[in-house]
């Protein structure tokens, strides 16, 4: 296998969260008094949660600072039994022969999805949203797990499904996979472009 090292990004990535993200997003907003279709959020998520509270505070004329928090605190309390793994993803992550790692920029709860699946075991180290690091698509994670780790760029895959994810790994020089997990093309270059970890899985050539 060409690659030692993955690093993972996680909604929609590693486990199906866009559902509930979303639901979280539409109960903030009903507390308001305001209806916003479910669709339409998750396909703006896919850009980034910033884009979509930007997009919702400018629509709804809220207070873009003060949904962020309200969204933060609700997000805490997400119901993690309704996430799950993708299909494919545990399969890549024990054919690894040196590190997983997350880089996601979700918050602390990134840690309760993993606990609740018993997959805290398998990442060597996550960094999200408040480890002191610049997020995402600045390069500043993966730099900084290249550098701490001693990772070979050339053994070293980013796999997310978002184009933040994608620039993320171009900006530190290193392969890409774009993973489509909604049916939301990327327009930043990558190397891998796959809709099921089954075509990853062939083209990574990991044995069964």
């Amino acid at each position: 296998m060409k690659y030692k090292h993955i690093i993972w990004d996680f909604d929609g990535t590693l486990f199906d969260t866009y559902g509930e993200i979303s639901l979280v997003i539409t109960e903030v907003l009903k507390k308001k008094n305001i209806e916003e279709d479910n669709r339409h959020i998750s396909k703006n998520l896919h850009k980034s949660l910033t884009h979509t509270l930007k997009l919702l505070s400018k629509k709804h004329l809220l207070d873009f600072d003060k949904l962020v928090s309200e969204f933060m605190f609700a997000e805490e309390k997400m119901n993690v039994k309704k996430a799950i793994p993708f299909n494919g993803v545990e399969k890549i992550i024990k054919s690894i022969e040196g590190y997983n790692f997350i880089v996601t920029n979700r918050g602390e709860s990134v840690f309760r999805f993993l606990e609740d699946k018993d997959y805290l075991r398998f990442f060597e180290e996550i960094l999200y949203r408040d480890s002191g690091l610049e997020l995402k698509p600045s390069s500043a994670t993966v730099d900084y797990l290249v550098s701490k780790y001693n990772l070979d760029k050339s053994e070293t895959l980013f796999i997310g499904d978002r184009d933040i994810d994608i620039e993320c790994a171009n900006n530190s020089n290193i392969d890409s996979c774009y993973y489509d997990s909604h049916n939301i093309i990327n327009t930043a270059p990558c190397t891998y472009y796959v809709k099921d970890y089954k075509t990853l899985i062939e083209l990574l050539d990991i044995s069964k």
